[in-house]
C-alpha cells in the first residue's frame, strides 16, 4: 500500500529502496507479522525511491518499541523519523 500524503507522526523507516519488488518483499514479510506497513514512492534526482515505514505513531516511545521489537524478532534494523 502506498502512503497518504499529508500523515503526520512518528514513522518507523525499514528501508529505502530503488527495486520496488524489494520494497514489496519487505512490505509483505512485515504485514505477516500484522504491522501496519506501507510504501512511501518519492522521485530524487530523477531516481524513483521506495521507502518502506510503519506508522504513524503519536508518541516517539511508541515507534521506538516498534523499532527495538522488529530488531529482535525480525533483525531488521530501522530509523525513527519525525514527519509534518
Amino acid at each position: 500500500p502506498l502512503a497518504a500524503s499529508g500523515t503526520e507522526g512518528w514513522f518507523v523507516q525499514l528501508g529505502s529502496f530503488s527495486n520496488q519488488e524489494n520494497a514489496d518483499a519487505l512490505v509483505a514479510r512485515l504485514q505477516k507479522k500484522t504491522y501496519h506497513v506501507f510504501v512511501e514512492k518519492v522521485v530524487q534526482g530523477g531516481q524513483t525511491i521506495y521507502r518502506v515505514r510503519i506508522g504513524p505513531q503519536h508518541q516517539r516511545a511508541d515507534a521506538e518499541a516498534i523499532r527495538d521489537k522488529l530488531a529482535r524478532e525480525l533483525q531488521l534494523k530501522a530509523m525513527v523519523l519525525h514527519l509534518p
